[in-house]
């Protein structure tokens, strides 16, 4: 049933769904049911709110999808597309290989996500006296407004994304968007759920609904037209990334278990060991040379990776992070993980793994400590098959000790990554390296694991918060003394 007055305190819901027209295409109604479910299960018993607004128009502008939170504006441009995509600040966004261009005859979705974002400071800056009090506005930067290119159903994990790295900016794919949306924050805004509402209801005159109601057939996507793709092309987006500490000399003959066409893999060295163990109790292995079927992964900030594709029944897995800072600069830094519920909050506090509390209540992530001597610099141990049902996912982030005092950021730090182990064969699954450029920040998400569907993913994640460790403590719901 359609509502176009706002919820009484009596009926308040966590998820909102706004909406200013019918949807124009199934895609994109598919993919903003997809994204309104995974919110109302996310976060349906949260203390936060969220405002999902959909098919509306600003200044002319026809946008796909919004969400307003208490610290952040996020619009989101829709795309579809299950193939890899190359993303360009100027010029064509094209798949990999086939070389098509996504959204043929408008602007690269880059171009459409910054000219929404615009759209929305100046709708800010024209009508803040609707909904904000003088001095409230005043104390506001309607310039902190985010904007996500989202693809549906993923972002591909061979994706590259050669946009420079930009606060207000991601790059995500479907499945993960409203994870993204938990994770993006803004401090130059700071609204409540009233001025939300009225800026909703009364500024943009959108329409409250239960839920997305179906006034059309939704047609099914149209078939997929396999196409050639050359090898040279695949062989391209194969090249081993910067600051990659794979050397182009062990290069091996690989096979893609999917599409059948060769390119080039580039394995570790066979000498490149790192150390494990438990409890203190540590044991070298070596980082095995990788085999021809076997290839590491190079994800893109943003892509994932569904476990069993790359290794069919993996339970035990080693997250490795690494990094590398100024030469005679008394840097510290530290790995922590969070183990988080659906509603993205510790279960307890134990549930923070930290050099104070190096194992979580069941025993399945423990943290390994240092490991300077042969490779990682901190590793963490995950038994994934006898993780307690309510985690949803484990979040692996470093932190910089003491850095405001030291006036250290993550500007100041080199060649970090993080990896993924596994521990049957000590064989490097899946990596990520950091090559974005960061300033001021001195805490990182640099990865994740995660549920989807009951089975196991892999996220490199590259996003980064100033405030150190409280700014993650306090996102993820751990009492610090």
């Amino acid at each position: 049933m359609i509502r176009s007055i706002i919820p009484t305190s009596e009926e308040i819901i966590t998820v909102e769904f706004w909406v200013g027209e019918e949807f124009n295409t199934s895609h994109e109604r598919r993919a903003v049911q997809q994204f309104f479910t995974d919110m109302t299960r996310r976060f349906a018993q949260s203390d936060e709110f969220y405002f999902i607004l959909a098919n509306y128009y600003i200044n002319g502008r026809q946008l796909d999808l919004t969400v307003l939170k208490q610290d952040a504006i996020i619009v989101i441009e829709l795309k579809e597309c299950a193939d890899p995509i190359r993303a360009t600040e100027n010029g064509p966004w094209l798949t990999i290989p086939a070389g098509q261009t996504i959204g043929t005859g408008k602007e690269n979705p880059f171009g459409q996500a910054k000219a929404y974002r615009f759209s929305w400071v100046d709708l800010l800056k024209q009508k803040h006296g609707q909904f904000l009090s003088p001095a409230k506005a005043q104390s506001l930067d309607f310039f902190q407004v985010s904007a996500f290119v989202a693809f549906s159903p993923t972002l591909h994990s061979q994706s590259q994304n050669e946009i420079p790295r930009l606060p207000w900016f991601r790059l995500v794919g479907l499945d993960n968007l409203s994870e993204e949306v938990a994770y993006q924050t803004s401090r130059g805004l700071n609204f409540t759920r009233t001025e939300l509402q009225t800026l909703v209801a009364k500024v943009l005159n959108l329409t409250h609904r239960e839920t997305i109601e179906k006034t059309a057939p939704i047609l099914p996507p149209e078939p997929k037209v396999e196409q050639k793709k050359p090898v040279t092309q695949v062989e391209e987006l194969a090249r081993p990334h910067v600051n990659s500490p794979l050397s182009p000399d062990k290069a091996v003959q690989s096979e893609d278990n999917v599409d059948k066409k060769k390119f080039k893999i580039y394995s570790l060295s066979p000498d490149k060991a790192v150390q494990s163990g438990d409890n203190g109790d540590k044991k070298k292995f070596k980082i095995s040379p990788l085999s021809p079927d076997k290839p590491v992964l190079m994800l893109q900030r943003g892509a994932n990776v569904a476990l069993e594709t790359i290794a069919p029944n993996l339970d035990q897995v080693v997250i490795g992070l690494g990094w590398e800072t100024e030469s005679g600069v008394n840097f510290d830094l530290d790995t922590s993980a969070f183990m988080v519920q659906a509603q993205g909050k510790v279960p307890t506090d134990d549930y923070f793994i930290f050099y104070n509390n190096l194992a979580s209540p069941d025993g399945t992530v423990r943290h390994l400590g240092d490991n300077w001597q042969d490779g990682d610099c901190e590793t963490v141990q995950v038994d994934l098959n006898h993780v307690v049902a309510d985690i949803q996912k484990i979040i692996f982030t470093v932190t910089i000790d003491e850095a405001t005092a030291r006036q250290q950021n993550f500007g100041q730090v080199k060649r970090a990554y993080i990896r993924l182990i596994n521990s049957a064969n000590q064989q490097e699954l899946a990596r990520y390296n950091l090559t974005e450029t960061f300033g001021a920040e001195t805490a990182m998400i640099f990865g994740e694991l995660y549920r989807y569907k009951e089975k196991w993913k892999f996220r490199a994640v590259g996003q980064g918060f100033e405030g150190g460790l409280h700014a993650l403590t306090d996102m993820f719901g751990v009492e610090v003394n």
